[in-house]
């Protein structure tokens, strides 16, 4: 869904870290995207646990987005 950001799973505690396609990069090496955050960065970041998924709409977009000093495209 192009107006939701993109979401880092955490796949041993079912956390996942949604993210603003802003902060992606897709390396051709590793075979997937990266990103350039802290362990402590994500860590304070929005998050939601599989089965509690927030609704993903325009507020919920701002605040990732805003987190993350991204503009909100929509």
């Amino acid at each position: 869904m192009r107006s939701c950001p993109s979401a880092a799973s955490s796949a041993s505690a079912r956390k996942y870290h949604p993210l603003p396609w802003d902060q992606l990069t897709y390396d051709t090496n590793q075979g997937g995207y990266v990103v350039d955050l802290t362990k402590e960065r994500l860590e304070g970041a929005p998050r939601y646990r599989a089965g509690e998924e927030p609704a993903f709409d325009r507020t919920y977009g701002e605040q990732v987005y805003g987190y993350y000093g991204s503009t909100y495209p929509f």
